[in-house]
């Protein structure tokens, strides 16, 4: 079974990733790290990424739903910020913000746990280079899934 609790305490939760004007990442910053001083410029972007888990509301209704809502039990929510004039601005979310983590990638990443949050950062980049080249799908029933990008 897995312990997606564990997964997101071990490889913490939020994730800070700092863009500059060419949409190259060039800061990363977890949780645990984001308390040191950064130095942000003007018309730079600011990613954060959370790591959730699916409500059991939510797990159940998709279980009984013939139609599928959602891409595995663990999710990545993007959002952006833009530093204008030293104030942090949240833009607009698109509608599709959620990348989910699939059950079956879930258990081949866990076999390696000495690498999980390793693999999870590279999954954290990746999300926030497709968010932010525009990337991810934005369809009426369109589930993002990691394995897709």
């Amino acid at each position: 079974m897995i312990n997606l609790k564990e997964i997101i305490n071990n490889c913490n939760k939020y994730h800070y990733i700092y863009i500059n004007k060419l949409t190259k990442v060039y800061k990363y910053r977890s949780y645990s790290e984001k308390r040191k001083d950064i130095s942000i410029k003007n018309k730079e972007k600011l990613v954060l990424i959370k790591l959730k888990t699916i409500t059991k509301k939510l797990y159940r209704l998709e279980k009984t739903s013939p139609i599928k809502i959602t891409g595995g039990p663990l999710y990545a929510e993007v959002n952006v910020y833009s530093i204008v004039d030293g104030k942090i601005i949240k833009e607009k979310t698109k509608s599709k913000n959620k990348i989910y983590f699939p059950k079956k990638y879930l258990k081949k990443i866990l076999k390696n746990e000495n690498i999980l949050c390793k693999i999870i950062k590279k999954d954290i980049l990746k999300i926030c280079k497709a968010y932010i080249e525009d990337r991810i799908k934005q369809g009426l029933i369109a589930i993002n899934k990691i394995t897709d990008l």
